[in-house]
């Protein structure tokens, strides 16, 4: 994990940013690591002063030479298709740059291949996507290495919420996604559009993510975050009932119309 408070003597931890061009998604960016607690070190398009678009071929590799130089944790680089920066930045002794364009690419490039430098793309980057993968990035993941360790498949949260549904009724049901409609609330995530979706598909990876123009590495995170949040696992039978109960229970207020229409869509063949 990267944490902005690591080392809390040393005071909150610094991010190297680089762009070749400013634009929303760049902006986004800065205002996502402040709210982070992460000091920033700006170059290129991003630096203060610059006209907000820059030619020089060196910037991302000076960019990314703060990292192994130990002056930053890690440094995000942003260009249109996002390979041009990673490839730049890759130039620098001792960077490992990882090009993401979801956030399941990004925590498994930080966690199992020990990237320190993050590339994305703004042509391709949305606000709400480089929020995710931002997540990913940043997200600590305990015993993840080469051998990733075996996630316990028995959480328990499912259980007692069926039990209360036997006992209290559709009452207990209310209560259960809330924290990811606040979440939503405040981020943006699609995350119970996701899981309305997700339920209304079949649980498939592939359909939900072709009903909402997503990858599946996306909807996997989303659903992580959901668990997360809730601690509902979709990938633990009573568990995945319960989520299918709360899709049915919100969505007669907020069913999602991607979720509506791809359900109505046959299977494909």
């Amino acid at each position: 994990m990267i944490s902005p408070n690591a080392d809390p003597g040393a005071g909150p931890a610094t991010v190297t940013i680089c762009a070749d061009n400013r634009v929303g998604v760049t902006d986004a960016l800065i205002r996502s690591l402040q709210r982070r607690g992460f000091q920033l070190r700006r170059h290129g398009a991003l630096a203060e002063g610059s006209p907000g678009h820059v030619t020089r071929p060196d910037a991302f590799r000076r960019a990314a030479a703060e990292v192994p130089a130990g002056r930053s944790v890690t440094a995000v680089l942003c260009s249109w298709t996002g390979a041009g920066a990673a490839i730049d930045g890759m130039s620098a002794a001792g960077v490992r740059a990882a090009y993401c364009t979801d956030a399941e690419t990004a925590r498994r490039t930080r966690g199992w291949l020990g990237a320190n430098v993050l590339a994305i793309s703004l042509r391709l980057t949305s606000e709400t996507l480089l929020e995710e993968i931002l997540d990913g990035w940043f997200e600590p993941i305990p015993g993840l290495g080469p051998e990733p360790a075996e996630v316990p498949l028995a959480v328990g949260m499912g259980h007692a919420v069926l039990d209360q549904v036997v006992n209290e009724g559709h009452s207990a049901l209310a209560v259960v996604l809330q924290p990811v409609e606040r979440y939503d609330a405040v981020r943006g995530a699609l995350l119970v559009d996701t899981v309305l979706t997700y339920c209304a598909q079949g649980y498939s990876f592939a359909r939900t993510a072709e009903v909402m123009r997503s990858h599946p590495n996306t909807i996997r995170y989303r659903l992580d975050k959901v668990r997360e949040l809730t601690g509902l696992d979709h990938r633990v039978a009573e568990d995945l009932v319960v989520l299918t109960l709360c899709a049915r229970l919100v969505g007669g207020r907020t069913w999602n119309t991607r979720a509506r229409h791809g359900a109505a869509r046959p299977a494909p063949p």
